[in-house]
């Protein structure tokens, strides 16, 4: 029997704890990015240490994924500079940097033909609340960050709801598995 390959969709799960601190707000305006700490080093953040994967999402519109993050996911800005945002949860931090300050020899300096940018990777964030996730994303689905599907039930036992954001990145917004799942 042969075996068929028909495909593969990316999927980075970034976990989000929307109910806990950050863990780094006394310091935001004051530290370097974190992606200028040598790991392990007595400057590395609790979150940068092996193991550990974080996200980050090239966008002209670094300002509104800012905003969305805020309000849909509970993150925290720790650290800002013009065209670059670091976020954090307790347990998650995400990037957004403007494309026009990366380098032309940057792999992702041009974008694609449609101007999409995320393509085939689905981004899946575990809240709190979703039913107050939900509410908060319905305020931003008219100004480009569509929900493409609303809260449902999934066949393997959590209720979660999709959006797209303005850039093309596919966004899964899910509830805790119940315990003993």
């Amino acid at each position: 029997m042969k075996t068929k390959f028909v495909g593969v969709a990316a999927a980075i799960m970034v976990v989000g704890c929307m109910d806990v601190g950050n863990l780094h707000a006394q310091e935001a305006q004051k530290k370097e990015p974190s992606g200028a700490h040598v790991p392990g080093d007595a400057t590395t953040p609790p979150l940068r240490q092996p193991g550990f994967m974080f996200t980050e999402f090239g966008t002209p519109k670094v300002e509104e994924y800012v905003a969305y993050f805020e309000k849909v996911a509970g993150y925290k800005v720790v650290y800002r500079k013009p065209g670059y945002v670091e976020m954090e949860t307790s347990c998650a931090q995400v990037t957004f940097l403007d494309p026009a300050i990366w380098p032309k020899a940057h792999p992702f300096y041009n974008p694609p033909p449609d101007g999409k940018r995320g393509h085939s990777m689905e981004i899946g964030l575990v809240v709190a609340d979703l039913d107050k996730a939900f509410a908060a994303a319905s305020e931003f689905k008219n100004k480009g960050w569509p929900i493409s599907s609303g809260i449902v039930m999934r066949p393997w036992g959590v209720r979660d709801f999709r959006v797209l954001a303005p850039d093309g990145y596919y966004f899964r917004f899910t509830e805790p598995p119940a315990k003993g799942k």
